[in-house]
């Protein structure tokens, strides 16, 4: 009778867990969460086999049964919930759910049709015993992917947590429990533990389970407590047409800066809402806003690509029909893949009041809320702040007193005839191509052609042949004597002026 009721409570609440995540898990859309839903319901088939076969004997129906909820498709569901957790990577993840598909579905096939050896009694039987040898590799080969999966899993939690990894430290308990369960499971139903302390390993292996989901489930503050808890997201309304929490609308008056924030968040008659900095005469380069706001958004794991969208429409729309934002800007923690945090500078308090009324602002709010967990809403109060100006800004004003650049430039020659429209072109002036010249022939032979061919009969010059021999008789001419005078006529010396000389 012990085991009977041991079995039974361990049925209840692992039906009742089954439930209440499941109720859970439909409108998260959470792939873990449906893993882990489809692992407690196995378990609980698996312990309502155990409380049947304990108060009325085992038979063959129900050792198969046990073998494929508790055996097959309670490991495998539990490894797959954490790998879907635990893994950052599409491939990942899609390699997890190729692999435990296919080996489930033939490993189901193979456990029902195997037949079954022995006989059975009241006492839990072991499902190696009654099977052949290829439905025992079968089973083996189940809880060595939920074991190295599992084990896996915690290594790389591990390993991100050391590493300052937010998400990963926030969801190790989890992926312990959770890996503890598998092994109380598979130690369970491979024949360990005999009499009540197998029922009584699911049940605990059950409430791991319920307890390390709780703890992930979306919506749900990690953070320390004297952090500030998120806000509902239904909560964002009641920005629309109010000032920033009680500060005043009209302009900002002029006082010495804040030394701290009265109780129920209303500030004292002279508490500046923007000022420019002491030591600071005249006005900005630019107009600057007085209001700002920091939104910080909790996704839900696996939106972040649809809200990104959203956030992409409403900036554009901000941009082209909310003059008096100054700043609206959205960021992505490098750390923490789920926040987002919004960055917003508005103009004036009657800015923040239009722009949250605005239909677009509207819009994504109401479309984003299928996205969003939680938010954190920080208003602020500008009081010092150093922005680059726009490139116009930049610019010099214009000189008044400077002369425009059309006046700069000298006069135009009077003496220069003005333009004359009816004045022919350039090339009209020109002459004509003489007519008298023939045109081109194409026919006519060029002029290599037109010249005589070469004497046939004429020896070409050898190149090959002998040098002739120099005469030796010859004087050599000589480059660095005097230069010889040249020739007189008739003996006779030659005169300057090209004449023969007188008397």
């Amino acid at each position: 009778m012990v085991n009977v009721a041991v079995a039974l409570l361990a049925t209840l609440a692992a039906f009742g867990s089954a439930g209440l995540l499941g109720m859970r898990a439909f409108p998260e859309r959470r792939i873990y969460l449906f893993a882990w839903t489809g692992t407690l319901a196995a378990l609980g088939l698996a312990l309502g086999t155990m409380t049947a076969g304990f108060a009325g004997g085992f038979s063959p129906a129900l050792l198969r049964l046990l073998a494929l909820f508790g055996a097959l498709l309670a490991p495998f569901s539990l490894a797959l919930g954490v790998v879907e957790l635990v893994a950052r990577t599409v491939q990942a993840r899609f390699a997890a759910r190729l692999i435990a598909g296919s080996y489930v579905v033939v490993a189901v096939v193979i456990i029902l049709l195997d037949p079954i050896i022995g006989t059975f009694g009241k006492s839990l039987p072991k499902v190696a015993g009654h099977y052949s040898s290829l439905p025992k590799l079968i089973v083996d080969g189940g809880h060595v992917f939920a074991v190295v999966s599992l084990v896996s899993c915690v290594a790389v939690t591990a390993t991100r947590g050391n590493k300052r990894d937010r998400e990963a430290t926030e969801t190790m308990l989890t992926v312990a429990m959770v890996a503890l369960a598998g092994v109380l499971v598979v130690t369970a139903t491979r024949g360990f533990l005999p009499g009540p302390l197998a029922p009584l390993a699911l049940g605990g292996a059950v409430a791991l389970i319920w307890f390390g989901t709780v703890r992930v489930l979306p919506g749900r503050s990690h953070d320390d407590e004297d952090e500030e808890e998120a806000e509902p997201y239904d909560e964002m309304a009641n920005y629309a047409g109010q000032p920033p929490h009680g500060r005043p609308s009209g302009p900002p008056p002029q006082g010495p800066p804040p030394q701290g924030r009265p109780a129920g968040g209303q500030y004292p008659a002279a508490q500046p809402s923007f000022a420019p900095p002491q030591g600071v005469s005249g006005a900005l380069p630019f107009p600057l806003g007085q209001y700002g706001r920091i939104t910080m958004y909790t996704l839900h794991e696996g939106h972040q690509d649809a809200f990104d969208r959203l956030a992409a429409e409403v900036t554009r729309a901000v941009i082209e029909r909310d003059p008096g934002t100054v700043v609206y800007a959205c960021h992505a923690v490098d750390n923490a893949p789920l926040q987002r945090i919004f960055y917003q500078l508005f103009r004036d308090a009657a800015a923040v009041e239009n722009h949250t009324r605005q239909p677009h602002v509207q819009r994504f709010a109401g479309e984003a809320r299928a996205h969003v967990a939680g938010t954190n809403v920080i208003e602020l109060t500008t009081t010092a702040v150093k922005v680059a100006p726009p490139p116009d800004a930049q610019r010099p004003p214009h000189d008044g007193q400077r002369p425009p650049h059309d006046a700069q430039r000298p006069p135009q020659d009077p003496q220069r005839p003005p333009y004359d429209p009816q004045r022919p072109p350039y090339d009209a002036q020109r002459p004509l191509q003489d007519v008298a010249r023939p045109a081109y022939d194409a026919q006519r032979p060029s002029h290599a052609a037109q010249r005589p061919a070469q004497d046939p009969g004429r020896p070409p010059h050898d190149m090959t042949g002998p040098r002739p021999v120099p005469d030796p008789a010859r004087l050599p001419h000589d480059m660095t004597g005097p230069r010889p005078a040249p020739p007189r006529p008739n003996g006779h010396p030659s005169h300057p002026s090209g004449g023969w000389p007188r008397g």
